[in-house]
C-alpha cells in the first residue's frame, strides 16, 4: 500500500514519506535485504530531501540486521560524519558502538561510546551509552595481563654466615 502511495504522490513529501514507510514495514517483517533495497531506493530517488538520514539509517540497520556488520559499521560511521550536530549522529555512533563491541573491537566500541555519554544531544541514550562504556572498561581490563616490574637482573648478594654470639 506503501509504495502505491509514494508512486501516486512520487516527487511530493507524502509520496517520500510512504516510500519509507514502505522500507520500514518491509524492515519491520524481517525483510532485511528488501528493505535495505527500499531504502536504498528512496536514497536513489530523493538524495536532497530531508529524509535522507533515517533512510540511510534503514541502509545500515538493515545490513546489520544480515549480519553484514563491516558494511553497517562504515554506513553508521558515515552517517556520524555527514550529519555531525544532529541527534541521527547520536544514533548512528551508539550504533556504531554496537556493532563494534559485536565484533569484538572493544577499543573502538568504547570511544564512540564515550561520544555518546558526553553528547548534550543524547537525552537518556546518554546514560546507556555511559553503561556500555563502563562494561567495556571492566572488560579490557580483564583482559590486559598484569604487567610485573622488570627489575635488572643482579648478582645475589654472597650469603654471609652470622657470627655466633660469644659474649657471655
Amino acid at each position: 500500500g506503501y509504495l502505491n502511495i509514494a508512486r501516486e504522490y512520487s516527487g511530493t513529501m507524502a509520496g517520500q514519506r510512504a516510500q519509507l514507510q514502505a522500507a520500514i514495514t518491509l524492515f519491520d517483517a524481517g525483510k532485511y535485504a528488501d528493505a535495505q533495497k527500499q531504502f536504498e531506493n528512496f536514497l536513489s530517488a530523493y538524495a536532497d530531501s530531508s529524509l535522507v538520514a533515517p533512510a540511510q539509517t534503514g541502509v545500515a540497520a538493515s545490513l546489520e540486521a544480515q549480519d553484514k556488520l563491516d558494511q553497517a559499521a562504515t554506513h553508521y560511521q558515515t552517517i556520524a560524519t555527514s550529519f555531525p550536530n544532529s541527534t541521527a549522529a547520536i544514533d548512528a555512533k551508539f550504533s556504531s558502538g554496537r556493532v563494534l563491541q559485536l565484533q569484538g573491537k572493544l577499543n573502538e566500541a568504547l570511544t564512540f561510546y564515550q561520544d555518546v555519554a558526553r553528547s548534550p544531544l543524547a537525552g537518556s541514550l546518554a546514560s546507556v551509552a555511559q553503561r556500555r562504556a563502563v562494561e567495556i572498561q571492566a572488560r579490557i581490563s580483564t583482559q590486559k595481563p598484569a604487567v610485573q616490574a622488570v627489575q635488572p637482573s643482579a648478582s645475589p648478594a654472597p650469603q654471609s654466615n652470622p657470627k655466633p654470639n660469644t659474649k657471655s
